[in-house]
C-alpha cells in the first residue's frame, strides 16, 4: 500500500518526529517538544501550524488544539512507507540468532518455537510463527510398520517434511517384509502426487495396496481441508506491559483472538495473496478485535505453495523499523535452513 498523499518535506519531517517520539514515550507529542528535541530550526508556532494541517489531513489526532499529537492509522501508514529497508539488525544480533538455531534440533517444531521467542525478545511484543504447510499436500514417502497381528502403523511423509501417522486395521495378517515392499512400491509410484491425482490413478493391485491407498487418500484430503497449523505465540509478558493493554478488556479480547484458530487462517489467506513482508495497521486488520494493534508478518518455507507464517503482533505504537528487520531476517533464515535440511 502506497502513501495516500505526498506530504511536503516540512510536513513529513514533523509527522516522522511525532510518530517516532510517540513510539518511544507513549504520550501525545507537543510542538515545543519537537522544536527542542529535533533541532528543526522552526518555531513552536510554525510547528503548531503544521500539526494543525496534519490533523486536518487525517495524519494525526489531537484531543484539542493545544494538546500534543498522536499518530492516526493514516499517519502510521505514511511513516511505515517512508522507512524503506528499515533498521538492520546488528551483526552481533544476527550471529546470536544463527547460533541459537544451530543449537536446537533440526525440526520444524523447534524452529517455529524459537522464531516466535526470538521475535518477541527483539521487538518486545508478541512473536508468532506457524509450521509450514502446503495448500495442496503431496506425498513424499510412505512407511508401514507392523504393530500387532492385524494392526499396522502408517506413516505418511509429505513434501515439506510434514508427517502424519495413522493406525490401520488390516483385513488379514501380513509380514513386515510384505509391508515394506508395499510401502516402497506405493512411494515410488505415488510420490509427488496430490490426493486427486492418486484417486485418478485408481491404484492398487492387491487388497493390501487398495486398503492402504484408500486410507492414504482419506488422510491427504483431511490434511488439505483442515485448519491451518497451530500458531506458536511468545512474548505475552512484553505486550501486557504496554500501556495500550492496561485495560483488562483489551487483554481478554487479545487472548480470545489468539486462541481462535480461524484468526490464523484469515491472516494466512492475506499472506498467500501477497509477497514480502506485510505491515497491517489498526483499521486495515480485517478482525475488529485487533484494530488497536498492528501486524508485521510474512510467509516462509519452500518455493511454491508450502508456506508457514512468521511475524510480530503489537500495539500500533510499535517500533516498525526494528520489527520489519527482525521479521525479514528470521524469515530468510528459516528459508535458508529449510532448504539446507529438507531441500
Amino acid at each position: 500500500m502506497g502513501k495516500a498523499l505526498v506530504l511536503t518535506q516540512r510536513k513529513e519531517t514533523i509527522l516522522k518526529a511525532i510518530v517516532g517520539d510517540y513510539i518511544d514515550v507513549a504520550v501525545p507529542v507537543g510542538s515545543e517538544s519537537i522544536a527542542t528535541k529535533h533541532g528543526l530550526q522552526l518555531s513552536s508556532a510554525t510547528i503548531r501550524n503544521v500539526m494543525a494541517d496534519l490533523e486536518s489531513e487525517g495524519y494525526i489526532i489531537r484531543p484539542h488544539s493545544s494538546a500534543g499529537g498522536v499518530p492516526s492509522d493514516k499517519g502510521y501508514r505514511y511513516y511505515v512507507e517512508s522507512l524503506g529497508g528499515g533498521e538492520a539488525l546488528s551483526l552481533e544480533e544476527r550471529m546470536m540468532i544463527r547460533h541459537q538455531f544451530h543449537q536446537v534440533a533440526r525440526e520444524f517444531e523447534e524452529w517455529t518455537h524459537l522464531s516466535a521467542a526470538l521475535l518477541a525478545q527483539i521487538a518486545h511484543n508478541l512473536g508468532v510463527a506457524s509450521l509450514p504447510r502446503a495448500r495442496h499436500s503431496r506425498l513424499k514417502r510412505l512407511e508401514l510398520i507392523a504393530i500387532q497381528e492385524l494392526l499396522t502403523l502408517m506413516v505418511i511423509i509429505f513434501q515439506g517434511a510434514n508427517i502424519k501417522r495413522e493406525l490401520l486395521n488390516l483385513e488379514e495378517t501380513v509380514s513386515q517384509q510384505e509391508l515394506d515392499y508395499t510401502a516402497d512400491r506405493l512411494s515410488e509410484s505415488l510420490g509427488g502426487l496430490t490426493y486427486p491425482q492418486i484417486q485418478a490413478k485408481n491404484w492398487g493391485d492387491s487388497p493390501l495396496e487398495k486398503q492402504v491407498v484408500k486410507e492414504l487418500v482419506r488422510l491427504m484430503q483431511w490434511q488439505d481441508e483442515g485448519d491451518y497449523e497451530e500458531l506458536h505465540v511468545d512474548g505475552l509478558r512484553h505486550i501486557f506491559g504496554q500501556p495500550e493493554f492496561s485495560s483488562g478488556e483489551r487483554v481478554r479480547t487479545l487472548m480470545e483472538v489468539l486462541e481462535d484458530k480461524s484468526f490464523l487462517q484469515r491472516v494466512l489467506q492475506q499472506i498467500y495473496q501477497s509477497k514480502g513482508i506485510q505491515v497491517v495497521i489498526g483499521s486495515e486488520i480485517r478482525d475488529d478485535a485487533l484494530q488497536h494493534c498492528s501486524l508485521v508478518i510474512t510467509g516462509y518455507g519452500f518455493p511454491g505453495d508450502i508456506k508457514g507464517v512468521i511475524g510480530i503482533i503489537g500495539p500500533k505504537r510499535m517500533n516498525y523499523a526494528r520489527s520489519i528487520s527482525a521479521v525479514r531476517y528470521l524469515s530468510s533464515l528459516m528459508d535458508e535452513m529449510i532448504t539446507e535440511v529438507y531441500g
